[in-house]
């Protein structure tokens, strides 16, 4: 008898789950970053039309949507706002910066020629931020200062915001080119924490054994000759050899303070990406045409860059 009860339990359990829709997930095709084709408005077509040639969102704001979920008891309309929220993690919430707005059509139209020319040319598919958000000001905590001020640039997980009121300030193509270039010094390095350790670690052996020391470590007769130089008031003589040390050992950062090589191979990685992405190829082979490990560590550095999708 308990059979014939377990049985008619399980047909209508099941009876019941058939029934029942299937679940599906809420709000996974919800699509706030594209421009509505019947927005025409100037910044709506801009939008739109950077989005059709570059493949990356464009926004001014970072108020993605605002809408009217109700009323409160007294009538007043209940909205909900949502933000890119740029202190947002997968491993925590961060302290997100304070942005102000560009405000005329003007400026914007300066911000996407600005991206077009100097920004989007070098970054690859791979490398190219989701959207692209356009603002006057950035004010935040700087991630290589360890200070708050202001900011050229912020990675959120949705967006790079970029500043403008430094780019609006430059005049000369040279200007250009050196603003670029430390956004990309410090965007790379960001990019740099995320890769395997093996895909560095060809870098990082060829001078493994100085990391730590000291140019006496490497010279018996360093203390001698730098005390000669001292002696002599031969600032530029100390200078030179404490780089020769140095780039014997395949470093470019002189320290002629506490002579010592640099004591973590990130820091110099990070060396080699600002002569990476500052120095052309041509230029710094014949600056350290005898100093061979230099020269090596360059083409590593350069050919990990290259192979993220950053473009020269």
């Amino acid at each position: 008898m308990n059979k014939i009860y377990y049985f008619l339990f399980l047909s209508l359990l099941l009876g019941a789950c058939a029934k029942e829709d299937a679940l599906e997930p809420t709000g996974a095709n919800d699509d706030h970053f594209t421009v509505p084709a019947t927005a025409t408005d100037p910044e709506s077509v801009m939008r739109r039309e950077f989005y059709e040639q570059t493949g990356v969102h464009l926004l001014f704001n970072d108020t993605l949507r605002r809408e009217q979920r109700g009323t409160f008891e007294d009538g007043s309309p209940r909205w909900y706002t949502e933000t890119l929220d740029l202190g947002y993690s997968m491993t925590g919430n961060n302290d997100a910066p304070e942005l102000t707005y560009l405000q005329t059509d003007l400026e914007k139209e300066k911000a996407v020629e600005f991206v077009e020319k100097y920004i989007l040319p070098h970054m690859g598919q791979a490398v190219r931020p989701y959207s692209f958000l356009m603002l006057n000001t950035i004010y935040g905590k700087d991630p290589d200062a360890y200070r708050r001020g202001n900011l050229n640039y912020y990675v959120g997980m949705r967006t790079m915001a970029l500043s403008m009121d430094p780019v609006l300030k430059l005049e000369t193509e040279k200007e250009y080119a050196t603003h670029c270039i430390t956004i990309f010094q410090s965007y790379v390095k960001s990019k740099l924490k995320l890769l395997d350790a093996a895909v560095t670690e060809p870098f990082e052996l060829i001078s493994d054994e100085w990391y730590y020391k000291k140019y006496a470590d490497f010279d018996e007769d360093f203390w001698d000759n730098y005390d000669k130089l001292d002696a002599q008031g031969d600032d530029a003589g100390i200078d030179a050899y404490c780089k020769d040390i140095a780039n014997q050992c395949g470093f470019i950062q002189t320290d002629t303070w506490s002579c010592r090589f640099p004591w973590y191979a990130s820091d110099d990685l990070e060396d080699f990406v600002k002569a990476v992405l500052g120095t052309p190829e041509e230029e710094f082979m014949e600056m350290y045409e005898d100093y061979p490990l230099v020269r090596e560590k360059y083409t590593i550095v350069q050919k990990i860059i290259a192979d993220m999708g950053f473009i020269f």
